[in-house]
């Protein structure tokens, strides 16, 4: 499951393409949930003996702690975004150095 990004127009990744992505993989991790766990959960429940749900289940890359950094990562941003004046994030960064 994919949805087209930016990824051939730009040399460089930029915030659009980095919320493609987060959309994506939250895309992906729904579909995964639905199609390979609760799937098989209902196989269970329906008396699937265990040997065959051994061998349908598939293991999936979890990516639940990357998603969640840049959900914070954008909460932190959105929280910024709403002050008047927006902090010059490039100041700040030029004096902590």
């Amino acid at each position: 499951l994919d949805i087209f990004g930016f990824e051939d127009f730009f040399e460089d990744n930029y915030f659009e393409q980095l919320c493609i992505n987060y959309a994506n993989e939250k895309l992906q991790g729904n579909f995964n949930r639905h199609i390979f766990e609760e799937e098989l959960a209902l196989y269970k429940e329906e008396g699937m003996p265990e040997r065959m749900l051994k061998q349908l289940a598939v293991e999936c890359p979890d990516n639940k702690l990357t998603l969640r950094l840049i959900k914070r990562m954008v909460n932190i941003m959105n929280e910024g975004s709403n002050r008047t004046p927006m902090p010059d994030l490039l100041t700040c960064r030029r004096t902590q150095i």
